[in-house]
Parts: C-alpha cells; structure tokens; sequence
C-alpha cells in the first residue's frame, strides 16, 4: 500500500512538471520558411522516377547528396563568390568597386570600352546571383533528402518510392489550396452537376 501511494504520487508531480512548467515554449519547434523552386523539386522527382523505373528501392544519403552537389556545382559556386572566378580561369573577376564608370568624353573609344565594362560588371553581378540561387537551393535539396532518410546501422538511408510520394502528395496539396484561393471556388461548389452539364454542352 505505501509503494502504490507514493507511485500515484509520483504520477501526479511527474504530469503536473510537465503539464504547468513555465518553459514550455522553448521545445516548441519553429516551422522555417523553405526556399526551394519548383526546378529543383521537380529534379528531386525526377532523380527518384529514373531510380524507380529501375527498381531500384534505397540510396546511401550520403552520395545522393554529393550527386546533387555536382548538379548545382556548389564547389566552383563557392570558388566563384569567393575569388571572383572559377576554375581553369573561367569567369571574370569580381571587382570590389562596383560604381558606375564615368564618361570623360565622347569619343568611340571610351563609349566602347564604357559599354564593355558596363556589359562585364552586368555579366559578374548576374553570375553571382546564379551562383548565390545554386547554393541555396543545394542546401534546401539537401535538408529534404536528410529529413526523409532513415537511420539503418548507423547509415543514413533513402527510400525513393517515400520521397516520390511524399513530392507527390506536397505537389496535390499546393494544387488544392491554389484552387481554395480562387475567387470563383464558392460558384463552382454551389454550381449543380446537371447545370455543370447543361454549360458544358453549349460550349
């Protein structure tokens, strides 16, 4: 009898700590804000339908992320925000003075040469915008595949019929909120079959 009471009282301290404790919020998790394309989800797709029409069920995480690392050549990216260039001299400097140049007179010359460096500074900004976007949907890319691996034996694994599905069924959901956001959904709820019917055959 005194084992069963303090049992029971130790139920009720153990429910009321964590019922009314006052840091509560802080295991709360924070939804982040993805930034992930329909381009790249639609490689994702992609990538997993070629494994699946060769029946091929489980991929290590680990090279499916170096895979994807290679898509988006994140190593010449980062060599590119880095020095301004990539490798094997490709690409142009990034000049750290980017004002405008300005023109001394106006002959053909400097209106050439001002268009050409108007033109490479265009061209660098343009790049490291493509480089910043490549980055930033690789470590998106890579979030997910993390996310939807499992551990076996310690390794992470990836099933790709789960990720198709789990595309798919995130592609069905945005689909149905698209239509819910549309003005005329309330119409077309209302609207009756045999009218629906009747509107189709007169078109």
């Amino acid at each position: 009898m005194p084992l069963l009471i303090c049992g029971l009282a130790s139920d009720f301290y153990y429910f009321w700590a964590n019922n009314f404790r006052s840091n509560l919020k802080q295991i709360i998790i924070v939804r982040k804000q993805s930034y992930v394309t329909n381009e790249s989800i639609k490689m994702l797709t992609m990538f997993c339908s070629n494994y699946n029409h060769e029946k091929i069920k489980a991929l290590k995480a680990v090279s499916t992320i170096k895979t994807f690392r290679e898509r988006f050549f994140v190593k010449e990216n980062i060599q590119y925000l880095l020095f301004g260039q990539f490798k094997k001299g490709k690409g142009m400097p990034v000049k750290k003075d980017t004002k405008e140049t300005k023109l001394r007179n106006m002959k053909t010359e400097n209106l050439k040469d001002y268009k050409n460096k108007e033109q490479e500074l265009e061209e660098v900004q343009n790049q490291i915008e493509d480089s910043r976007y490549k980055i930033q949907q690789f470590r998106e890319l890579k979030s997910i595949l993390l996310n939807l691996s499992y551990n076996d034996n310690g390794k992470k694994t990836l099933n790709v019929e789960i990720i198709a599905d789990v595309l798919d069924e995130l592609r069905r959901e945005r689909k149905t909120k698209m239509v819910l956001a549309d003005a005329d959904i309330e119409e077309y709820i209302d609207l009756d079959l045999v009218e629906g019917e009747n509107l189709d055959e007169k078109e």
